[in-house]
């Protein structure tokens, strides 16, 4: 089975400001990540990985309502550059992303596939405080 794994992304297109750490170039990912997507699709892998963090939200405004029509607008922007590559595909949050627009973007991937003759099951685990992972 062959994986195409993309992690860390931390885009920041629509959200507001930039990343708090500057070496994560978060404007730039939007356009790496069509590049990166048209090579992958060359290379025909049987299943692409995105996992988080997918956005550089900024964790100070979560609940804020504009910040998440943003985030939810770069969610998209991601989204809809998968079909493209006519792969499988399974997305997972991190702990920079906001759990219920993953959900909401990406919610008619299937939690459970078979690829490749492989069963692939995708989850999030929740983290406490001191980023422990619970399932």
């Amino acid at each position: 089975m062959r994986i195409a794994h993309l992690s860390d992304l931390h885009l920041r297109e629509h959200l507001p400001g930039n990343p708090d750490i500057p070496e994560r170039q978060g404007r730039r990912v939007a356009a790496l990540l069509e590049r990166a997507m048209e090579r992958i699709a060359a290379a025909r892998p049987d299943l692409i990985a995105l996992t988080g963090d997918l956005l550089d939200y900024p964790l100070g405004d979560l609940h804020d309502a504009d910040t998440q029509r943003q985030g939810e607008a770069d969610l998209r922007l991601i989204a809809e550059l998968l079909p493209a590559t006519g792969c499988a595909a399974v997305v997972i949050g991190g702990n920079h992303d906001h759990e219920e627009l993953v959900r909401r973007v990406f919610g008619h991937l299937p939690d459970e596939a078979e690829c490749a003759g492989y069963r692939v099951l995708s989850f999030t685990d929740r983290q406490d405080a001191d980023y422990v992972p619970h399932r």
